[in-house]
């Protein structure tokens, strides 16, 4: 098992890697929100920070706008590249 530091370093360089500004870490998850506004979508994409391994995006029932309201009063969506 790895130390919280060390999975912040992971997040930190997958996000780096992929272009990623908003996310947040819970446990062993890397958790962002990209938003595709030509479609009206925002997914919820959790990253495995043990294996590096993007599960399967989930679709959220609303879209959020990236950078302007909150997921859930606490989280903002990005852009996807």
């Amino acid at each position: 098992m790895k130390t919280a530091n060390e999975y912040q370093n992971r997040a930190t360089w997958f996000a780096d890697e992929y272009g990623i500004c908003e996310y947040h870490i819970s446990g062993n998850k890397m958790i962002f929100y990209p938003t595709y506004p030509r479609v009206r979508m925002t997914f919820k994409a959790v990253v495995n920070l043990d294996t590096m391994k993007e599960e399967p995006r989930q679709v959220l029932k609303n879209y959020y706008p990236a950078y302007s309201s909150r997921i859930g009063g606490r989280y903002q969506a990005c852009w996807d590249i």
